[in-house]
């Protein structure tokens, strides 16, 4: 009796012991549960990258069609670029995600290497490019700054994975497949319109859709300080410009400075008509001509670095509001305006020339 009572104590011991491990067993694979769900969470996040929203942009063909393009639905590239700016300081490089002018002008007409390509920002400042410039001729750099051959392209950048570059997106942004720097005025930002303007039309459509950057904008992004200009912080700004025409052959801010620098209350007038009052910092032009020993200049014209030019009457340079700036409301111009641009006292955006590169006399 004892026999039998000690097998059915150990047949219910391995019968208890069993029941135990299926229950363990049952345990473990439910924890693996979350496992399996995993790669649905990691696919949800990837699908909200995805979908980001990149903005729209107005695009303008040759013959007047206009689209309005999501950036989002655009094929992308990738690639690597910086930018070089007016003082010589280096931003980036870095990885850069963009969408090729190719791309978002082929539902417009596309463009050729020999039209002009105008990119217009929120806030109106205006950038011109031409073609062959997008197509990638354009001046190159190495990682520090020094001339390099390097192939590029343009395109309308959506994100870098450098800080310094990322601002003011989506914004225009040359790349290549290596490190590559190239010049910051190029590089116009918080782009809205980029039309295409034909050979045959590059100066008329400027002049009847104006549409340069307004002059506050400087301001905005870098406020004055709080403390008033001293009169030494011109010298600070440095630049120079070629002359053609005049008693030598450059223009200086060291010249500026020995013409004698006028701080001129001026008033800008935008594309929609609306005003903007800042004092602006420069000499005034017709304080330039009697130091380039022609006081009785009837022409003078203004050209930019990329090409753009005006040509300002008798009046316009004898006017006290016409000027040769470096400063807007005690705050050097920036990349996208400066270092030197002109002020036309009350008149449009067309004759305030960005970037000036040249001054021709005639």
């Amino acid at each position: 009796m004892k026999k039998v009572l000690g097998l059915f104590v150990i047949f219910s011991l391995i019968i208890s012991m069993g029941l135990l491990a299926a229950c363990s067993s049952k345990d473990a694979g439910t924890t693996e549960e979350p496992n399996v769900e995993a790669p649905e969470d990691s696919q949800a996040g990837n699908d909200e990258v995805d979908d980001h929203d990149y903005g729209t942009i107005e695009v303008i063909g040759k013959d007047g069609t206009t689209q309005i393009v999501d950036l989002s639905a655009l094929e992308t590239v990738t690639g690597f670029g910086g930018v070089k700016r007016s003082t010589g300081t280096i931003n980036g490089p870095g990885q850069i995600t963009g969408i090729p002018f190719e791309k978002l002008l082929a539902g417009v007409g596309g463009f050729t290497a020999e039209d002009m390509i105008q990119v217009i920002a929120t806030d109106g400042y205006e950038a011109m490019l031409t073609g062959n410039a997008i197509s990638g001729d354009v001046a190159t750099y190495d990682e520090n700054g020094e001339p390099a051959s390097i192939d590029v392209r343009g395109v309308i950048m959506i994100s870098s994975d450098s800080e310094d570059l990322n601002a003011g997106l989506p914004r225009v942004a040359f790349i290549g497949n290596e490190n590559v720097i190239t010049d910051g005025f190029q590089w116009a930002r918080y782009v809205a319109t980029v039309k295409v303007i034909g050979t045959e039309a590059t100066e008329e459509p400027i002049a009847e859709e104006p549409a340069a950057d307004p002059i506050e904008a400087p301001a905005v992004e870098e406020p004055a300080p709080a403390t008033e200009p001293t009169d030494e912080e011109p010298a600070k700004v440095t630049w120079t410009i070629e002359v053609v025409g005049g008693s030598q052959a450059t223009l200086t801010n060291i010249d500026a400075e020995k013409i004698g620098v006028k701080n001129v209350t001026a008033t800008h007038r935008d594309r929609d008509g609306n005003l903007t009052v800042q004092e602006w910092t420069g000499l005034l032009v017709k304080d330039l001509m009697v130091y380039l020993g022609k006081p009785n200049a009837t022409e003078v014209t203004i050209e930019a670095i990329d090409g753009f030019n005006r040509t300002y009457d008798h009046e316009l340079i004898s006017s006290d509001g016409t000027l040769i700036a470096w400063m807007a409301d005690g705050v050097a111009l920036d990349e996208n305006g400066g270092p030197v641009q002109t002020v036309a006292d009350g008149k449009g955006p067309n004759w305030w020339i960005k970037q000036v590169a040249k001054i021709t006399i005639h």
